[in-house]
């Protein structure tokens, strides 16, 4: 019989039917006995009051059986709400959890990317790969995307305006630019939140146990809502470039036109060729587009 009920239990997915063997004996050998008691030559009044008595015992065990799986699920709860992992990893590693989480993600993935170097350069296989399954994620799913970036050098503009050609028309990708200067400017810190209860931390500086292993991989929804507070807070201060069907061109120009000037002060000849072909790239791509701001 216990067999048969673990069989059962597994079928509809849940152990209940084994851990409460006792209770659920009881209960079958309690119908069995009131079966029983119908041919018993007892008067009236006498089986009644055991058949109460009986149903009494039989709803307290029900009452026993409902707590203990309330009690399971308020401590299964704090459990996942509480109950963190925490480990660090080389810069290969971290990228091949980082593909499995955009891959496992079911309603919203939070990035940063304040490197100022273009990701496809890397000389990395991971690196590669998992930006181009961001690429295939976000326009294939419906799941909700943020990018936080800093235009800082003429590799992220040309690199960024690669993004809105490729995700331009994709109402679930957004991007914005940090903006490290300035009053009210926010310290920055890379992460990456999947779901609200995974993150990446990529080369905190409360880090430092060697070159190799500068990398955070935590699990945990307590500490993901923290960190998913601060990623409100600097993408409600960042400059939107696009959100939405909304792609703000004009602050991305702005954008350029701030390096471009920076360059020429600095008479880098060639970034500011680079920056000046990024510009007339953005003036072609924001006449065509009907995704434009207003």
């Amino acid at each position: 019989m216990k067999r048969l009920l673990s069989k059962l239990s597994a079928n509809l997915n849940t152990d209940i039917l084994v851990r409460n063997w006792d209770i659920w004996s009881l209960w079958i050998g309690s119908a069995v006995f009131l079966v029983i008691l119908l041919s018993f030559a007892w008067t009236a009044d006498i089986k009644l009051s055991v058949f109460l008595l009986v149903s009494f015992f039989n709803l307290l065990a029900f009452r026993f059986i409902k707590l203990e799986i309330d009690l399971r699920k308020e401590i299964s709860a704090f459990v996942q709400g509480s109950v963190h992992t925490v480990e660090t990893t080389d810069l290969r590693h971290f990228y091949l959890h980082m593909k499995a989480a955009i891959m496992l993600a079911d309603h919203r993935v939070d990035v940063t990317r304040l490197e100022q170097t273009k990701p496809t350069d890397s000389h990395l296989q991971e690196v590669n790969d998992y930006y181009e399954t961001v690429i295939r994620v976000v326009q294939k799913r419906s799941i909700t995307f943020r990018r936080i970036i800093r235009v800082g050098t003429p590799d992220v503009l040309e690199w960024t305006i690669e993004l809105l050609e490729q995700l331009g028309s994709c109402p679930n990708f957004n991007i914005a630019a940090f903006q490290d200067y300035g009053p009210g400017a926010p310290g920055a810190l890379s992460l990456q939140i999947f779901d609200g209860k995974e993150v990446m931390l990529d080369q905190p500086d409360s880090v430092e146990s060697s070159p190799q292993k500068h990398l955070l991989r935590i699990r945990g929804k307590r500490l993901a809502e923290a960190f998913s507070d601060y990623y409100e807070g600097v993408w409600k201060l960042s400059i939107l470039i696009k959100k939405g069907n909304t792609i703000y061109w004009n602050n991305l120009s702005d954008m350029a036109q701030r390096l471009l000037a920076e360059s020429k002060q600095k008479n880098d000849i060639k970034s500011s060729q680079r920056i000046t072909a990024s510009l007339d790239k953005l003036k072609e791509l924001s006449g065509i587009s009907t995704c434009t701001d207003g």
